[in-house]
């Protein structure tokens, strides 16, 4: 029928449009010109049409492996305070708001990255240190006691360690300290 087409249509230009999305991306990754950032925000609006491609939200990764403010952003635009207040955002209609919190939400569902791992080795220091960091920076924007439930799924990620345990020390570290101060 002339409505099944219809359907059959719209499912191949979203899937030639993400084809060539993804090439589009490639593309600017593959420039020195790019920033990171710069690309991450481009890549913001298609985070579900990236989430599943090859590619994947490749520059929110590696924005996200090295910038823990970044990642309490995307939570506080994604996750209610701890008090439950909304929060004031000039400039914006309630349906961006929905979209930029859909969007937070579908890049850090669909993001790979832990922070600290190199395509060589992982470091657990510098993962240590991006908890700390990301931890300080959540408190600040009212999100430290929503924070960690994503934090978890970073946790999630990390390698074993060297003496076959996991998560890393580095991480254990900062599990103990989170636990401490609770």
């Amino acid at each position: 029928t002339i409505m099944h087409l219809g359907a059959r249509d719209t499912e191949v230009n979203r899937n030639l449009f993400s084809y060539h999305l993804e090439e589009l991306f490639d593309c600017l990754d593959g420039r020195t010109d790019a920033e990171v950032s710069d690309i991450a925000r481009l890549e913001f609006p298609f985070a579900r049409l990236l989430e599943h491609s090859k590619r994947g939200m490749k520059a929110h990764d590696r924005l996200l492996a090295e910038n823990p403010a970044y990642f309490a952003e995307l939570i506080s635009w994604g996750y209610h305070s701890d008090s439950g207040e909304e929060e004031a955002v000039d400039g914006l209609t309630e349906e961006q708001l929905q979209n930029r919190a859909s969007n937070a939400h579908q890049v850090l569902h669909a993001s790979r990255f832990v922070p600290g791992r190199t395509e060589a080795d992982f470091d657990a220091e510098k993962c240590s240190e991006w908890f700390a960091q990301c931890r300080e920076q959540l408190k600040e924007r009212n999100r430290g006691r929503t924070g960690p439930y994503a934090l978890a799924e970073v946790v999630r990620r990390t390698p074993v360690d060297d003496d076959d345990i996991w998560p890393v020390a580095g991480i254990r570290d900062a599990i103990e300290k989170l636990s401490n101060e609770i």
